[in-house]
This record gives C-alpha cells, structure tokens and sequence, in this order.
C-alpha cells in the first residue's frame, strides 16, 4: 500500500473526537454552533486532550482521572453554545457554576472545570 489516505486512519481519529474526546455537532446548531460534549472515559485511558478548530473558533475537551474523580475542562469558542454531559458520572462535585440538570448542562461560550466522581 503505497496511500495512507485510507478510511481506516480516519475512523480512529473520528472515534478519538466525537467518542472519546466527546466534541459533537448537534441537528439545532449544525456546523458546531451548538456543540454536544459528551466524553466518554474509560478503556483504559487516564487523559485525552482535543482540540477541534471550527469556523466559531476552538473547541476544546481535556480530561484526566485521579483515583475515580475526572476532572474535565472543555472550551466553547465565541458565539456558539454547549451542551455539556457527563456519561457514567455518579455525583459532581465542582460544576464551576454550572445548572446541571441531572449530569448535562447548557452553557454560552467560556471555559469551565468541571470536577465529578465515577
């Protein structure tokens, strides 16, 4: 094989953003006007940080865990919004501010730290 432009180099790294990093686009923002981070830890791995550019500016998702506690910083670019949700959280314990309903919170453009237990 002398191509490395192979659909199977750009599914890892589909996995690693929309899955892993958990950096999504939703149907009533497409284009990452309204994005859906929803990182799911585990498999393993101890810390993943992203960053997707986007025509609002950077997204960023970074996460590591310590003794069953994540603590999870993402990064909403300038006039874009989020939905930011905790797969497999079990009780939040910094949500810098945020009105989580259950373990998913809208937000405007910032960054925030959030701290939760698994």
């Amino acid at each position: 094989m002398n191509s490395f432009n192979h659909y199977a180099y750009g599914a890892v790294g589909d996995w690693l953003y929309r899955v892993a990093a958990g950096i999504d686009t939703s149907e009533d923002g497409p284009g990452y006007r309204h994005i859906l981070l929803a990182p799911h830890i585990g498999g393993g791995l101890t810390e993943l940080d992203a960053a997707l550019e986007s025509n609002y500016g950077t997204i960023r998702s970074h996460w590591r865990v310590d003794g069953g506690v994540v603590t999870l910083e993402v990064e909403v670019p300038c006039n874009a919004s989020a939905t930011i949700s905790l797969p497999g959280a079990d009780e939040i314990l910094d949500g810098d501010g945020l009105a989580f309903e259950g373990f998913a919170a809208r937000t405007g453009s910032g960054r925030y730290s959030i701290r939760y237990r698994m």
